[in-house]
């Protein structure tokens, strides 16, 4: 699997669950390649990307799945709808947010949460539609970098200064980018 998430399932709690992904990893490999999936231990947490350029920290966001806030009245698919037609949602090179995406993925991470499509949310409601914060499936990027801890700059500095890339992206789950890593709960995903 190359991006995107692309073939990629997170927080498995059961069979059924284990069956889904593996399936959906399988779809996502190109034909004619092997077939190799990889399964990590699930962190619990929020998901970040730590920029570095030159070897030094730059910045830190926190990244967010795609998400609906209720109006009392609308359908999660019309709540889907709007947001899709907001100036931000473009799906252009230059818009800033990706389309949120339906799909089988969507839908079943709605039905974990006793929701459909069709559920009509209370107002002020926040329902998450993916349990993988992908900007290219409607998530948002939020500005972290006043949280960071001290110790999360100098690991990032680190791998930075190790694969000497100008620009460098880490992608990381912690429940708290304030707490020092070496606190535990604290997870590199990738490193782009």
């Amino acid at each position: 699997m190359g991006h995107k998430g692309i073939g990629a399932t997170a927080n498995v709690q059961d069979e059924q669950g284990v069956e889904f992904a593996f399936d959906r990893a399988v779809e996502a490999i190109p034909p004619g390649q092997p077939l190799r999936i990889i399964v990590e231990q699930n962190i619990p947490g929020s998901d970040f990307r730590l920029l570095c350029v030159n070897g030094k920290f730059v910045a830190a966001t926190e990244r967010r799945p795609a998400s609906v806030v209720g109006d009392g009245t609308s359908t999660i698919a019309q709540l889907i709808e709007q947001e899709n037609a907001t100036k931000s949602r473009l799906d252009t090179p230059t818009s800033p947010l990706g389309k949120i995406k339906t799909d089988e993925s969507m839908r079943r991470y709605l039905s974990e949460q006793g929701f459909n499509l069709e559920s009509v949310l209370e107002e002020n409601k926040i329902v998450y539609l993916r349990k993988i914060a992908n900007l290219s499936s409607g998530g948002l990027s939020i500005d972290a970098t006043r949280t960071i801890h001290p110790d999360n700059i100098i690991l990032a500095q680190d791998i930075a200064q190790h694969f000497r890339l100008t620009c460098l992206g880490i992608d990381v789950i912690t429940r708290n980018l304030s707490k020092s890593w070496h606190e535990g709960n604290f997870g590199i995903i990738e490193i782009n």
